[in-house]
């Protein structure tokens, strides 16, 4: 990963606080909360977003779903996760499951 690599960002149609949160952020600290979730995959291995903010929140990560969610996307981006093609049911919605990628 490069500094490049790591840069904050929000939406044009985001409100302006999330501008400010991404303004705010380092490489720094976009590298720790990347290698946060990162660390829960190695743990764990394959899991839904749904599956992530449980984890995470027993394991006292402190960032929020969508945080933890972004953060995920981030590492897809990077080709460090990807989708693994399958779904899992809750109920009647499915949630895509997330792997390690074939690196």
């Amino acid at each position: 990963m490069t500094d490049n690599d790591l840069q904050a960002y929000a939406r044009y149609a985001d409100p302006e606080t999330s501008w400010e949160a991404a303004e705010s952020l380092t490489s720094d600290t976009i590298r720790q909360s990347q290698e946060q979730v990162w660390g829960l995959f190695k743990v764990y291995g394959a899991m839904t977003d749904k599956e992530l903010c449980v984890r995470a929140a027993t394991h006292e990560i402190m960032q929020s779903h969508s945080g933890l969610r972004t953060r995920r996307h981030e590492l897809v981006v990077l080709g460090i996760l990807q989708w693994s093609g399958d779904f899992k049911l809750d109920g009647k919605r499915r949630h895509r499951i997330w792997e390690k990628a074939d690196v």
